[in-house]
């Protein structure tokens, strides 16, 4: 049961993992947009 108990764990700290990177890439690609718009609104 500790076997099936630590793959749960494991599986659940991947998708975790997985959804953290995947988020953080958002975060990183909605800041970048922003800066080339503000960047294109300012030089008009």
């Amino acid at each position: 049961m500790t076997k099936h108990s630590n793959s749960l764990d494991q599986r659940t700290f991947e998708r975790l993992s997985r959804l953290y990177i995947i988020a953080l890439s958002t975060i990183a690609l909605s800041v970048i947009i922003s800066q080339i718009l503000i960047g294109k609104y300012l030089h008009d």
